[in-house]
């Protein structure tokens, strides 16, 4: 009796901490989200936490591999054509007009069938000690779909939460949706170097891979979820809610080009990413000539961590 008395206590002292963990977070989401709106909010954090994980990995693995092979002076051929093609390759992506959950689950499972080809085709190179101009060609394509796969699952991530939510709930609920990615950068970052060590470089594609595949979970229940939520809404009240970035298409192509905020985000935007690339090629010039790919997936991703733990705090 003692005995069981004993037991019943250490099972209470282990069982206790984790319903108030899970009492603490429930009451967090529940202060931001309404009861219905839990569920959501909870499978696009960890729908967000995998497209974020799977994003690091790749901005981790594609300059490492890319600088090893080729060498990181040849990085801005690579980063020029990768700026086109997303240039191209997103425009034609805007004009799918399907639904988002369902244009998210298309592109999470083509990325992981060309990341799986790639893959393959990095094991056969990884035999083949010369260079000639057929593994240029190979690392510059498999440099510009890390890019462009690892973009546009962000972007697709974040389009699903903008189409479900009006702008009065984005406003409340999207810093705690974001919480999501920016704890998959700190885990992705820290996970990257042993990955790396274990599996090598390359295996971080592999681990790609399966982050999308296993992304096709909370995205199917954020689908199901946002069905029932819509079968439940009032339809008056469902026509008069406005999604955000919603509106009439014609109005607003027309009306962007006299809109002074829109104009002056897209040249903030545009100089982000000119000052953000110019300190990425340097850097991955400066650390390829010093450290070997695995050592150099493990430093950047210690600064991915560093970035979302902030971006977690802010």
């Amino acid at each position: 009796a003692t005995s069981l008395v004993a037991m019943s206590e250490t099972e209470s002292l282990l069982v206790r901490p984790r319903r108030r963990w899970g009492r603490w977070v429930l009451g967090w989401c529940g202060s931001c989200a309404s009861e219905e709106e839990v569920g959501l909010v909870c499978a696009l954090v960890v729908s967000g936490f995998l497209a974020n994980v799977c994003f690091v990995l790749g901005r981790n693995a594609g300059p490492a591999l890319y600088a090893k092979r080729v060498g990181a002076r040849a990085l801005p051929k690579a980063m020029f054509l990768s700026g086109v093609t997303i240039l191209f390759a997103t425009h034609y992506f805007s004009k799918w007009r399907v639904r988002a959950t369902a244009a998210y689950a298309s592109l999470l499972v083509r990325s992981a069938c060309v990341l799986g080809l790639l893959y393959l085709g990095l094991l056969r190179e990884a035999k083949n000690a010369a260079k000639n101009v057929t593994t240029f060609a190979f690392y510059a394509a498999f440099y510009v779909c890390e890019d462009l796969s690892t973009l546009l699952v962000i972007m697709q991530q974040a389009a699903v939460a903008q189409e479900i939510f009006t702008a009065t709930e984005a406003k409340r609920l999207f810093g705690l949706i974001q919480v999501g990615s920016s704890v998959g950068a700190v885990v992705a970052g820290l996970l990257a170097g042993p990955l790396a060590a274990v599996i090598g470089a390359e295996g971080l594609v592999l681990a790609q891979v399966a982050t999308l595949a296993a992304a096709l979970v909370p995205n199917a229940v954020v689908a199901r979820l946002w069905q029932n939520r819509r079968q439940q809404q009032n339809p008056s009240a469902a026509s008069s809610s406005k999604v955000v970035g919603g509106g009439d298409e014609r109005s607003s192509s027309s009306s962007w080009k006299r809109d002074w905020l829109i104009l002056s985000l897209g040249a903030y935007t545009f100089l982000v990413i000119v000052v953000k690339t110019t300190v990425e090629f340097e850097y991955n010039v400066v650390f390829s000539t010093k450290f070997s790919a695995e050592k150099m997936v493990r430093w950047t991703g210690r600064l991915y961590a560093a970035a979302g733990g902030s971006a977690t705090c802010l």
